[in-house]
């Protein structure tokens, strides 16, 4: 929590000195302080300012340079993890590709024996993916393997709101699912609108093994396309062997007050959609038993107007 609140402090304040609005974050607090010096002499008595002038002004002062510094501070120690991120992120991206090509040339480096996605649509569009993995491996060990997540269209995806995505991957034992640690990752942008994820595990998964992984995405703006009054195709293509797949989608009262309408893909069943009382929230349901590799599948959801 206390990093949560110190990443937000750090990003406000960066971006009022992009924004070259740095004088405001110095200005505000000493004009408060300035104000709240005169209502409390005016109460004392005006006869009490000329007393305590000099103890303002100099308080006034102060205060001013330590806000500068803290500022700076903030500003240099955001910039400097900024710069070991990318670093990270070069470093990672490079193997990734390795990665990735590796994993497109052998099918049979793993095979996903169970899949759930759920997904909650809130306000504005904004939405958090949880997609949970079971992972067999093949006959080879497995250093790493990738993911991929997309939205439809460009709209809405411009590069401040990329730089909100946020990505976390962990461990999902069985037995516990909050016990997992957490695992390597570094993303890339393709084209414009895919988010692949990559993830370095720290040994080797060996040969014939088997172990789940739960990725969470945070992503503004996500479903904001059905907003604009588009209609949303929710598609899945699987390229490698998967035996089971559960998706879950909840669109939240305050992004579809009056539900939403779904009309399936050819050759796809046809999802559950259960609208709920209580809260007001639309929930889809889409499961596959019989998957074949290659093939779409999936559903089109439109908000009811």
């Amino acid at each position: 929590m206390t990093q949560h609140w110190y990443d937000s402090a750090a990003d406000f304040i960066e971006g009022r000195i992009r924004d070259r609005k740095l004088r405001w974050l110095i200005a505000v607090p000493t004009g408060l302080t300035s104000i709240l010096a005169i209502v409390g002499s005016a109460l004392v008595g005006l006869q009490v300012l000329p007393q305590i002038a000099l103890p303002v002004n100099i308080s006034l002062i102060v205060l001013s340079v330590f806000l500068g510094v803290g500022v700076l501070l903030l500003a240099l120690s955001r910039r400097y993890m900024r710069k070991e991120i990318g670093q990270k992120d070069l470093i990672l991206n490079r193997y990734g590709d390795r990665v990735r090509a590796a994993q497109e040339k052998n099918v049979d480096l793993f095979h996903t024996t169970g899949w759930v996605d759920e997904t909650a649509v809130k306000k504005h569009g904004d939405a958090v993916i949880v997609r949970t993995m079971s992972i067999e491996a093949g006959p080879e060990p497995v250093p790493a393997i990738w993911a991929l997540s997309y939205r439809n269209s460009s709209a809405h995806l411009e590069q401040r709101v990329k730089e909100k995505v946020r990505v976390e991957a962990r461990f999902a034992p069985e037995e516990d699912e909050n016990s997992g640690t957490e695992i390597v990752t570094a993303i890339s942008w393709e084209g414009d609108r895919a988010l692949r994820v990559f993830f370095f595990f720290d040994r080797d998964l060996a040969p014939n093994s088997t172990t789940r992984i739960r990725l969470t995405i945070k992503w503004p703006k996500y479903g904001a396309d059905m907003l604009d009054g588009q209609v949303e195709p929710n598609y899945w293509t699987f390229r490698r062997q998967t035996t089971g797949f559960n998706s879950l989608v909840i669109y939240e009262s305050e992004f579809a007050p009056k539900g939403v309408r779904i009309t399936p893909l050819d050759g796809s069943p046809r999802p559950d959609v259960d609208r709920q009382k209580a809260s007001g929230s639309t929930l889809v349901r889409f499961a596959l038993a019989d998957i074949k590799v290659g093939q779409e599948y999936g559903y089109r959801s439109e908000l009811i107007r």
